[in-house]
């Protein structure tokens, strides 16, 4: 007799017999990964965007900090001006 692999015999009860392949367990998985990183790919979007977004508020607020000191000293020089002002007229008057 030949060495024959006995997976190679073909009858046609073994036809019928042969497992089905892992197919749809392949799929599954593929499917899995696919979504997962799907999922990952969604999740570190949106923490890039909630990260601009944080960014964006901290500039605008730095900014508006920067205005709000700029418009205080402003308001410091005004008065300033404004005292010395009137001290010269009590001066005068």
């Amino acid at each position: 007799e030949k060495n024959i692999k006995p997976e190679c015999v073909l009858s046609s009860e073994t036809i019928e017999n042969i497992p089905p392949e892992e197919d749809e367990e392949m799929e599954a998985l593929k499917n899995a990964s696919h979504l997962k990183n799907y999922v990952t790919y969604i999740n570190t979007t949106a923490l890039k965007r909630r990260r601009k977004e944080v960014l964006n508020r901290n500039t605008v607020l730095d900014k508006m900090r920067n205005d709000r000191k700029e418009y205080y000293t402003m308001r410091l020089e005004i008065e300033k001006r404004n005292y010395a002002f009137r001290s010269r007229e009590w001066q005068q008057a």
